[in-house]
């Protein structure tokens, strides 16, 4: 078979023009775009899926984990149930409160848990209010670029073939689709494709509550065994621990678990992600079997739901003006473009969202510039609402000021976040 082919050429009509193009709608394309609606620009979000959220409701990755309280003498120990760090995470929980759609972890770890088919609805409300256009169904598939800037994305839907130019646009794609499409510098991973584990989270009905509570106080005093690696062999007691850990009863009879991890999957392969699903799901079965025979109260537990969307970490990380390394989000380094706290002490610049050699892009959620020791903690839910409200006030200012993103006047960008309500060192 031949290596290429040469695709005849076509005439694409243009759909639409727009301000800000935010591409993705889970936590970080939600925040772009409202933080570019809200501040002026004329905004256009665009999803592959039917629905807003991304892996927080398609993939019912919904843990909201605690901004802070970690005791510096021991990690272990918790000193007050934390707020959360940012404005639209800050929002969005309020809101969701006040529908009593959210669970709080009493146990002492303060985690939120949302329900997901609120968080559909609220998110896309919120988009509305602040008057962002909305296109689903589509898959960006060619980047538009014009003496090294990027000047819109053409687009593959039910109705064929389309461009969207913009004047800026936000890749919130997770995989960083649109900056390796036009161009932008990237790493896969650890630069060898090794990244960090793919999720996929379930929904289990038929387990007798109170006969697994037990067995989960028991479990709980007992050291956990070893993190279970689907390279190899499972071991019986690792698949059941492996299973059950961190299963979250929302509402009565109704859990959430997660199955397990598979490591050797590269995301932004699509056949890599095809044998990852396919892995999954049967790996999924095959530890309900387990804890049907081993768990006390699991013997009629059954799998009643999997996410459509599997639970992906990592793959490209796009190298920008600056790259935040795992060693100083640990030590606390904040510098001067700060853009907000991912969670107490860790601190984004600004320039982690501004990809290398093409202008008219920005980059939010887990893909930012940075190495593969930082994305444990920047690729969660609230990191990527704070990276993405950044991108999308910075897009509506290049716009303002007609300068490329990467020009833009940080200090103005930091009293519209601090105003908006990102959270600030108190000497910024």
């Amino acid at each position: 078979m031949q290596e290429t082919m040469i695709e005849p050429g076509r005439d694409v009509p243009i759909l639409v023009e727009t301000d800000v193009l935010v591409a993705g709608a889970g936590p970080a394309g939600i925040a772009a775009a409202l933080g570019a609606a809200r501040a002026g620009a004329r905004t256009l979000l665009i999803e592959r899926f039917g629905y807003v959220g991304g892996l927080c409701t398609g993939g019912l990755v919904i843990g909201i984990p605690p901004a802070r309280g970690q005791a510096a003498d021991n990690p272990a120990v918790l000193i007050e149930p934390p707020g959360k760090l940012g404005a639209i995470t800050n929002e969005i929980q309020t809101r969701l409160e006040a529908r009593n759609a959210i669970v709080n972890d009493t146990s002492g770890r303060y985690w939120s848990w949302w329900f997901p088919e609120e968080f559909k609805l609220l998110g896309l409300q919120m988009l509305q209010e602040a008057g962002v256009e909305l296109f689903f169904g589509v898959l960006s598939s060619e980047a538009i670029t014009e003496g090294g800037t990027l000047r819109g994305i053409v687009v593959e839907s039910k109705g064929g073939p389309g461009a969207i130019m913009a004047k800026v646009t936000v890749d919130c794609t997770g995989d960083a689709d649109i900056c390796a499409r036009a161009g932008a510098p990237f790493v896969e991973g650890d630069g060898e494709r090794g990244t960090l584990p793919i999720s996929l989270v379930l929904m289990v009905g038929g387990i007798d509550r109170e006969r697994y509570a037990a067995w989960r106080e028991e479990r709980r005093r007992q050291p956990a065994p070893p993190q279970h690696n689907d390279a190899h062999p499972a071991l019986p007691s690792t698949v059941g621990h492996d299973f059950t850990h961190g299963m979250r009863e929302f509402r009565l009879g109704e859990f959430m678990g997660m199955h397990g991890h598979v490591v050797d999957a590269y995301a932004a392969d699509p056949w890599d992600l095809t044998r990852a699903e396919n892995k999954a799901r049967q790996l999924a079965y095959q530890r309900l079997a387990f804890i049907r025979e081993n768990i006390p109260g699991c013997e009629k537990a059954y799998i009643s739901f999997t996410a459509p969307q599997l639970g992906v970490r990592e793959s490209r990380l796009v190298q920008g003006e600056y790259i935040v390394r795992g060693d100083e989000l640990q030590a606390g380094l904040i510098l001067p473009d700060h853009i907000g706290f991912i969670k107490e002490g860790k601190s984004i610049p600004y320039r982690a969202l501004v990809p290398l050699q093409v202008d008219g892009l920005l980059v939010a959620g887990r893909p930012i510039s940075q190495d593969h020791s930082a994305v444990e903690a920047t690729r969660t839910i609230p990191p990527c609402f704070v990276t993405g409200h950044a991108a999308g006030v910075a897009a509506a200012q290049a716009i303002d000021e007609n300068v490329p993103p990467r020009h833009i006047d940080v200090p103005c960008l930091q009293a519209k976040l601090k105003a908006a309500g990102e959270v600030f060192p108190p000497w910024m």
